[in-house]
């Protein structure tokens, strides 16, 4: 048993003086290459989005950040406060961000990063205050389209058209406003399942068609005071 232990802290040594050694050998060919280090950060997502300002945080150590670059050949970049907006332009399914040092004359190129370019996720319809899916207020008299809460991101959508079928009853209209559907929907006379189909337009500038479907009362069985919620 002794004799075990014993063999057991030697090889345990032995794995930590290596992993000192190497630290110090990858430290040392690292540094000695280049000054500096950059670390980015996407605080939204590891991806980039196409048509969305995508936030990008840089830091490069012994820069200043007046002096630090992002170049991509697919996108459009801004600087804006300590960090940079990338809207990637086009249909390329990946892009390359460089990272660059610039003092006086001299350009040092830092990282080159390649990110996966994917379109804004699909949003969500929101019946009053109500997503798809659930129970709304027959009564409520506009649609919404946004993110649910776990999709962290800040891209705008607004409702270009919609059309409501029931059984008897075909109704179209442009905008948000459920009001045109009211005398439709009022001649629902027991708990069904309406649906909307939905022509949506993000702030990416692509149009996206949306079905949604919500479990509703009677209009006299519903509360009176939905408004627009």
């Amino acid at each position: 048993m002794i004799l075990i232990l014993t063999v057991f802290l030697y090889i345990y040594r032995m794995k930590i003086l290596f992993t000192l050694i190497m630290l110090c050998f990858l430290g040392q060919n690292t540094f000695g290459q280049n000054s500096y280090q950059a670390a980015i950060e996407m605080p939204e997502m590891n991806i980039m989005y196409r048509g969305y300002p995508n936030k990008i945080e840089v830091a490069v150590t012994n820069a200043d950040n007046s002096e630090i670059e992002l170049e991509c050949a697919q996108c459009n970049v801004e600087k804006k406060g300590s960090g940079f907006i990338v809207t990637p332009n086009g249909l390329n399914r990946e892009l390359y961000l460089s990272v660059n040092v610039k003092k006086g004359n001299k350009i040092s190129a830092i990282k080159n990063i390649k990110y996966r370019v994917m379109a804004l996720p699909v949003p969500q319809l929101y019946w009053g205050g109500a997503q798809e899916g659930s129970k709304a207020n027959i009564r409520s008299t506009k649609l919404f389209v946004k993110y649910p809460p776990e999709i962290p991101l800040n891209a705008t959508f607004k409702v270009i058209s919609w059309e409501l079928q029931t059984e008897n009853d075909t109704i179209k209209s442009s905008g948000s406003n459920l009001s045109p559907a009211e005398n439709v929907l009022k001649k629902i006379k027991e708990p069904t399942i309406i649906n909307y189909s939905v022509i949506v337009e993000g702030s990416d500038g692509v149009r996206r068609k949306k079905m949604g479907s919500w479990k509703v009362d009677t209009w006299d069985n519903s509360p009176k005071s939905a408004g627009s919620n």
